[in-house]
């Protein structure tokens, strides 16, 4: 008899763990990769990137967090190198020391205000580190922040994000700040045109600017399983987009789904400098 209540105990106390397992279990999981070259003809990499992804739990909550950067100097090698490297270290300086630490200390998500005014500090930091450490210098900056199935994003220049899903195929989510694209919106110029038109690399905003300076800021709530890609334009002004889905649409994502891209932009004449970061979101 007494073993028989032992029995039951242990029965009830597999039981309890089971549903303390079950709530544990996470909502969203991030698995990031990353790769950047030189490219065939450049001697300097004036790109600069940043991938940190991570989970959090407290209080039986599980939060995938992410944050994701990509820069792309001007200005020369030297002052190119050095302003997309203050950007990227400006910008996640703010971001890590005033969202990441203290969310890991505060169980509730910040509001979409809260986090659209911290990325806000973030590129105002940027553009000063860009305007005090590279006088006559710039650099674009193209930055998504990942909170479970939020999308934040800030961006100025031409580097770009895209948003991958299966139903959706590929979108981009950021709009280049080059003449060629303003070109575009003016309708003087259609997307095949602005492709190959020398004005594309012409950039009315970027970090760098004296007065006057803003960047964009979006939203967007996703559906797993989804992909991001953040490149710069040494990837998206070399491959044709069906290359970039056709790499983005494997399922499982192969573990150097970045670095092949990077390949193929260096297989494709590799005339400028090339840097991508994708993100599985699941």
């Amino acid at each position: 008899m007494k073993r028989q209540r032992s029995n039951h105990k242990r029965d009830h106390n597999r039981a309890k763990t089971r549903e303390e397992d079950s709530s544990l279990n996470p909502c969203t999981l991030l698995q990031s990769q990353a790769a950047s070259s030189t490219g065939k003809v450049r001697t300097h990499n004036e790109d600069a990137l940043f991938s940190l992804s991570t989970q959090v739990c407290l209080q039986a909550q599980h939060r995938a967090l992410g944050l994701y950067m990509v820069a792309d100097g001007m200005g020369g090698h030297v002052d190119g190198e050095r302003a997309s490297s203050l950007a990227i270290q400006a910008a996640s300086r703010v971001l890590l020391q005033k969202f990441f630490d203290p969310l890991t200390l505060e169980p509730p998500f910040p509001s979409g205000k809260s986090v659209e005014a911290l990325l806000n500090q973030a590129m105002q930091a940027a553009q000063m580190a860009v305007l005090e450490g590279v006088p006559g210098g710039g650099s674009t900056l193209t930055l998504a922040l990942v909170l479970e199935r939020q999308v934040y994003y800030a961006h100025v220049g031409d580097t770009r994000l895209y948003l991958y899903t299966h139903s959706g195929g590929l979108q981009a989510l950021t709009r280049d700040h080059s003449v060629a694209r303003r070109l575009v919106d003016l309708g003087q110029l259609n997307a095949a045109e602005a492709q190959v038109n020398p004005l594309r690399n012409s950039l009315f905003r970027a970090l760098g600017q004296g007065e006057g300076f803003s960047a964009d800021f979006g939203q967007v709530t996703i559906e797993a399983p989804a992909k991001l890609l953040l490149c710069s334009d040494g990837l998206w002004g070399t491959l044709p987009e069906e290359t970039l889905v056709k790499s983005l649409q494997a399922d499982p994502l192969p573990m150097d789904a970045a670095w092949k891209l990077v390949q193929a932009a260096n297989a494709a004449g590799g005339a400028d400098n090339i840097s991508v970061v994708i993100v599985d979101i699941r």
